[in-house]
């Protein structure tokens, strides 16, 4: 029988050990932070999207993505425009400049991944994983969206 501790505490340390050296490769390549470059390739997907939005996207609250968003319209790579529909809100898109720094940290995000999963995994397993993480992750989404613990 397989020990899903085990797996818990293998998946655990893999994402802190990969998300630690994607970050520290754009920091020194690009000198761009992974968290800003994660929401970078979510504006460039869709552009207008709200706090709420990108709080929702990557299950973390509206106060932190506000202050990250603060400091990249800081850097000018996203600006904030009002909301037609709900004056409370903005809708947040990446500025040419964003745009500029996203399409030169994009390939080095790419060769990063690849170093850290085709290097180690074939076709077949890296297709495995990615049919096993996504049915998992779309099983606790739904868990949570209904409320089951």
């Amino acid at each position: 029988m397989t020990d899903v501790a085990a797996i818990y505490d293998d998946l655990v340390r893999f994402e802190t050990i990969l998300w630690g050296a994607v970050d520290a490769r754009l920091r020194r390549d690009c000198d761009l932070r992974l968290t800003w470059f994660e929401i970078m390739q979510l504006l460039h997907r869709n552009p207008g999207a709200r706090t709420q939005d990108i709080a929702d996207e990557f299950s973390i609250t509206v106060g932190g993505v506000s202050k990250v968003i603060d400091r990249m319209v800081d850097a000018d790579y996203c600006r904030r425009s009002p909301n037609p529909a709900d004056g409370r809100s903005a809708l947040i898109s990446l500025t040419a400049e964003g745009i500029r720094k996203l399409e030169i940290a994009h390939p080095v995000f790419e060769e990063e991944l690849e170093k850290r999963f085709r290097s180690v995994l074939g076709p077949a397993e890296l297709a495995r994983l990615a049919i096993a993480l996504k049915l998992l992750r779309v099983s606790a989404q739904h868990r949570d969206e209904v409320g089951n613990e």
